[in-house]
């Protein structure tokens, strides 16, 4: 397409952007900075993501998406100076690859007869869907996911290979270890997306809760009576029982011990050890993490 539609687009989604240059070019797909390819549109926070190959230069970018104060902008001959460059971006890739919508049950999932299903529900090739189990409207259960006792709001995602609902890791001693009971469920709000290999246990004494519009990404161990807020992002890591987190918060690859208490507005940076309570909207990391600073 032209320039100049993508520009449009843009407004008509609801973002603030000015464009300078030929709204007449067109451009052929998008690319990452570090790999760019003629004729697509980028975004850059910083010149220094930008890796040209020999024999191309700014000046064949075909269109950067960046905000007022990127210096270098006078570089390139197509700018599209935008308040929140990265989500317009990212928007635009989201326009470009929409699919078709899934709805409907694969015939090999096997589903509890209990199961209650919302409306336009997906539910992927080789699901299990066990006891005590509520599926909002518009949810998708991608394929391989094993759910049970667990209660998701409208609009979640739950990614391939994720358990959600099992029992988790708790052990009395008798002559052997012995399970504790597990008597609680997941709680999961709407909005809420969990990505492959994810693993969200129920609640032993108390319920296990995703907060409205929370991302768990790849690999992400939740533990039993763990409290996520709203709007969270926890990438990876392992949250052990009774934690809690607040809303907004952003816990990157870390390790969250047992009833420790994170605030609303955190973020805490790569591999941390979270072994103390952290208050509201400060930066902290390491291991043990410490505050750094305010966010």
């Amino acid at each position: 397409m032209k320039i100049n539609d993508v520009v449009e687009l843009l407004k008509k989604e609801g973002y603030e952007c000015v464009f300078f240059g030929d709204s007449e070019r067109k451009v052929e797909g998008f690319s990452d900075p570090s790999d760019y390819r003629n004729n697509s549109i980028i975004w850059l926070g910083d010149i220094k993501y930008l890796e040209l190959k020999d024999g191309q230069n700014c000046s064949d970018v075909a269109l950067l998406l960046c905000s007022e104060n990127f210096k270098e902008k006078k570089l390139f001959p197509n700018v599209l100076v935008c308040k929140d460059p990265r989500n317009a971006f990212v928007r635009l890739l989201e326009l470009s690859q929409k699919e078709d919508e899934l709805v409907g049950i694969a015939e090999s999932a096997v589903i509890d007869p209990g199961t209650v299903i919302g409306k336009n529900v997906y539910i992927g090739p080789n699901c299990v869907i066990g006891k005590d189990v509520i599926i909002g409207d518009n949810s998708k259960l991608m394929p391989g996911c094993y759910i049970e006792h667990t209660k998701m709001g409208n609009n979640c995602v739950v990614y391939p290979n994720c358990v959600i609902g099992m029992a988790g890791f708790g052990f009395r001693k008798e002559k052997s270890l012995v399970m504790e009971p597990h008597i609680g469920k997941v709680i999961l709000g709407d909005d809420v997306e969990v990505l492959s290999g994810s693993v969200i246990e129920r609640g032993s004494t108390k319920d296990t809760t995703i907060g409205k519009g929370t991302k768990l990404a790849c690999l992400t161990n939740i533990g039993h009576n763990v409290t996520v807020g709203e709007n969270c992002q926890i990438i990876g890591g392992i949250m052990n029982g009774f934690a809690t987190i607040g809303d907004r918060s952003e816990l990157i690859r870390c390790i969250v011990a047992n009833r420790i208490k994170i605030g609303h507005d955190v973020k805490i940076g790569l591999n941390s050890t979270v072994v103390r309570d952290i208050p509201d909207n400060v930066i902290a990391f390491g291991s043990p993490a410490k505050v750094k600073g305010s966010n």
